[in-house]
């Protein structure tokens, strides 16, 4: 009976000690909320929030409101949520004020012109931003009854001018001769260049020679020269833009870029080195794509005789283009029926042959060497005539 009695009175006494505890805290809170006080970026920020009264046993547990907050915060809780705990909206409130105070950096740019140096760049700007870590200590401060600041800190955009300068290298340039085209021809080499000049390719997107130059015709410029028809030259609107494509071929392949589609000429050009060379026509193409993350940029130019192609983008890292004549097959000279002729006497030429080649192509990247292609080009004869009795 007496420990009965014992045990009830010991209970009475320790649940008023607690109610009087809890009533002290709830009481002192009641009467006066907190007023916390912290600077943003040198501009003061003040507020009066109403803690929930079990908040500072919480705060007592842990020693300090400080010390509380940051052992939530290496448990990965939301920093709002962390301070929402112990004041209704009190997180909410301090994060909005600091995000409004936010502003974003703008990423430099650049502007793309069809001739030299082809790249403006514009400066971009940089942002402000807060670091989550120290606005919770600055809070968390604020509640333990001292004064603290929060200092936006400059933030460098994504892009600047550096970086896309690193994306905007000469990755690949190739050039031709035609020094010895007729005028028409020349006419639709530069053209035909023109019409690629400038050509921006994205990340993933591929390129078609005869959709970007488009249909030869003379409403779009093209003039009547020499081309190959059924293993014949006649003439033909547009002679001269395979050199363009070989041209561009050349170039990407310095560039790295990867080849969907290329087709040989019937008979190897004397403009370029043999399995170097792309033929197109209305049943052949020129198809490539930008397989990097980076945009590729294509220009062109036609000074003097010389037709160029130029590729800029990011650096794939060394790259090595070449090829090897495996065999060369002699023309033979032939009549005009095609006959062979052993014996040139009395016979007068109407078209000079061309020796037939096999070959091989190669490209490295770094170091890694790739045939890129093996093609074999028939011999051209050379054609006579028989001449005529001038007595």
């Amino acid at each position: 009976m007496r420990k009965k009695t014992l045990f009830c009175v010991l209970f009475l006494l320790f649940s008023a000690l607690s109610v009087g505890v809890l009533s002290e805290y709830a009481e002192t809170f009641a009467q006066s909320g907190q007023k916390i006080e912290i600077y943003i970026d040198g501009e003061r920020y003040e507020q009066t929030v109403s803690i929930y009264p079990y908040a500072y046993f919480t705060a007592q547990k842990y020693g300090s409101f400080y010390n509380y907050a940051m052992a939530e915060y290496q448990k990965g809780i939301d920093e709002k949520a962390i301070f929402n705990y112990l004041s209704n909206g009190l997180g909410d409130a301090f994060f909005k004020t600091l995000k409004a105070k936010e502003t974003p950096p703008i990423n430099a740019t650049v502007d793309v012109l069809d001739s030299y140096p082809y790249f403006v760049y514009r400066q971009g700007k940089r942002g402000l931003t807060f670091k989550t870590k120290d606005a919770i200590k600055a809070l968390a401060k604020a509640l333990d009854g001292q004064t603290s600041s929060v200092d936006l800190t400059p933030t460098d955009p994504d892009e600047t001018i550096s970086t896309l300068k690193e994306k905007t290298k000469k990755i690949g340039e190739f050039s031709t001769s035609f020094v010895s085209s007729t005028e028409n021809r020349k006419t639709n080499v530069k053209v035909a260049l023109s019409y690629i000049n400038g050509k921006v390719l994205k990340s993933g997107e591929s390129f078609s020679f005869n959709q970007t130059v488009g249909e030869r015709t003379e409403e779009r410029g093209f003039k009547e020269a020499k081309v190959i028809l059924n293993g014949k030259y006649v003439e033909g609107i547009g002679g001269g833009v395979c050199q363009v494509a070989t041209t561009l071929y050349g170039a990407i392949l310095k560039a790295g870029l990867d080849v969907v589609s290329v087709a040989r000429h019937t008979y190897a050009p004397a403009y370029v080195q043999p399995s170097l060379d792309a033929m197109v026509s209305e049943y052949t193409d020129l198809v490539f794509s930008n397989q990097s993350e980076c945009p590729v940029y294509i220009f062109t130019s036609a000074k003097g005789d010389k037709a160029t192609v130029s590729v800029y983008g990011k650096p794939f890292g060394l790259v090595n283009v070449y090829s090897n004549t495996i065999k060369t097959i002699p023309y033979a000279n032939v009549d005009e029926n095609g006959k062979i002729l052993t014996d040139l006497d009395g016979y007068e030429k109407l078209s000079s042959g061309v020796d037939g080649i096999e070959s091989v192509a190669f490209r490295e990247i770094n170091g890694k060497k790739v045939k890129i292609r093996e093609d074999r080009y028939p011999p051209l004869n050379a054609v006579y005539s028989k001449k005529t009795d001038q007595g």
